[in-house]
C-alpha cells in the first residue's frame, strides 16, 4: 500500500499558497484603494469647492457708445466650475445670459445705469451695434463661448424700459458678424461654410433691408474668396450706407448694398471701422471699462475718431495712416 502522506502534503501546500496568492492580491487592491482615497481627502481642501459645486460669474463684454454721453455695456453672466481633470486649467461653464446696461455719462464718470434687455445665451464684444432706434446683437445660444451655433437678435432701445430681445434671423451658415449701415436701413451679415475646426471654405456677404425692430428681408448674397475664413476680413460700411469696403489679401473690394458682385475698390477709408458704433471708445475718444473690482472706469483718450470723417485713400500702402 501506497504511503498518501507526500500528496496531502503537497495538496495542504497548493491550499496554503492559493490563500496566501488571494491574501497579498486583496491586500494589493486594498492599498491601491486606500492610496487613492488618501489622495483624495489630501487634495479636497485645495479643490473641492471649485470641483463639486457650480458657481455664479459674470464680466463685462463691451458694447457700444451711443454719442458721447451714453454707453450701452454687455454684462455676461454664467456659472462655472473647475475640471474634475487637475490638468486641465480651462473651467466648465453654463447657463450664460446677458443683460444691456444703459449707462449715463458725464465727463470721464457714470451718473446712472439702468438695465435695458436680458436675454438667454452670450454676446461677445464687437458684436453689439446700434441700428437706428434699435440695437442688434448676436446671440450664442451653446453653453461653449464663441461657437458657431448663433443667431441675430433685435432690442428697441427705449431708456427706462426694459425690452424684450427678438430673434430676426437663424443663418443658414456660421454668422461671423452682422453689421448695420450708419442710418441704420441695412445689416450685412457676414457668414462661413468654414468651422473652428475646418477653416477652409467661403465667405458669404447677406445684404438685408432692416424694416423696424424684428423685421428683415434679404436682398442678396455676394461670395468672396479670402483665405481667412473663419475670421473676418477687415470691414467698413460707406459714409452713404450705400456699400462696403472689404480689405481681403491685397485688395480692397467695394460691394453696393443690395448687389450681387464685388468689384475693386478705387478709393476706400484710410480706417477700416466697420460702422458709426460698436466700439468701446466714442468719437471724443472717452474708453468705457471696469477695472478689476468690477468698478466703472471712464478715461480720455486719443483714439477717437469721428466715422463721417475718415479719410479716403486710393493707394492700399496708405492703409493705416492716421488712423487710432
Amino acid at each position: 500500500m501506497r504511503n498518501k502522506r507526500p500528496r496531502l502534503i503537497r495538496r495542504g501546500l497548493f491550499f496554503v499558497w492559493t490563500v496566501l496568492d488571494s491574501a497579498m492580491t486583496i491586500a494589493a487592491d486594498m492599498n491601491l484603494f486606500f492610496a487613492r482615497l488618501i489622495a483624495l481627502l489630501i487634495m479636497t481642501p485645495f479643490f473641492s469647492c471649485a470641483v463639486l459645486f457650480w458657481k455664479d460669474a459674470s464680466n463685462s463684454s463691451g458694447g457700444t457708445w451711443k454719442g458721447n454721453d451714453r454707453f450701452i455695456e454687455i454684462q455676461t453672466e454664467f456659472q462655472r466650475k473647475s475640471s474634475w481633470y487637475p490638468l486641465n486649467q480651462n473651467a466648465l461653464t453654463r447657463n450664460y445670459s446677458t443683460t444691456l446696461l444703459l449707462h449715463k455719462i458725464a465727463g470721464e464718470s457714470s451718473t446712472s445705469s439702468e438695465k435695458i434687455a436680458h436675454y438667454s445665451g452670450w454676446t461677445l464684444n464687437d458684436t453689439l451695434f446700434l441700428a437706428g432706434s434699435s440695437l442688434i446683437a448676436i446671440r450664442g445660444t451653446s453653453n461653449s463661448l464663441g461657437d458657431e451655433n448663433r443667431e441675430l437678435l433685435s432690442v428697441s432701445l427705449k431708456e427706462g424700459t426694459v425690452s424684450d430681445a427678438s430673434v430676426i434671423l437663424k443663418p443658414d451658415a456660421f454668422l461671423l458678424a452682422a453689421v448695420p449701415s450708419p442710418d441704420g436701413k441695412w445689416i450685412a451679415a457676414f457668414l462661413t461654410d468654414a468651422t473652428n475646426e475646418k477653416r477652409t471654405g467661403n465667405l458669404f456677404v447677406d445684404f438685408y433691408e432692416f424694416r423696424g425692430s424684428s423685421s428683415l428681408q434679404k436682398k442678396s448674397r455676394v461670395t468672396v474668396q479670402w483665405s481667412g475664413v473663419p475670421g473676418n476680413p477687415e470691414l467698413s460700411w460707406s459714409r452713404d450706407s450705400q456699400g462696403l469696403y472689404l480689405h481681403v489679401e491685397s485688395a480692397v473690394l467695394y460691394l453696393t448694398a443690395g448687389g450681387s458682385t464685388a468689384r475693386n475698390a478705387d478709393r476706400f477709408p484710410a480706417c477700416f471701422i466697420p460702422t458709426s458704433s460698436g466700439r468701446n471708445i466714442s468719437e471724443s475718444g472717452l474708453f468705457f471699462g471696469r477695472s478689476q473690482e468690477g468698478q466703472v472706469e471712464i478715461r480720455k483718450t486719443n483714439e477717437g475718431i469721428r466715422f463721417d470723417a475718415i479719410p479716403m485713400v486710393n493707394n492700399i500702402n496708405d492703409l493705416g495712416k492716421g488712423c487710432p
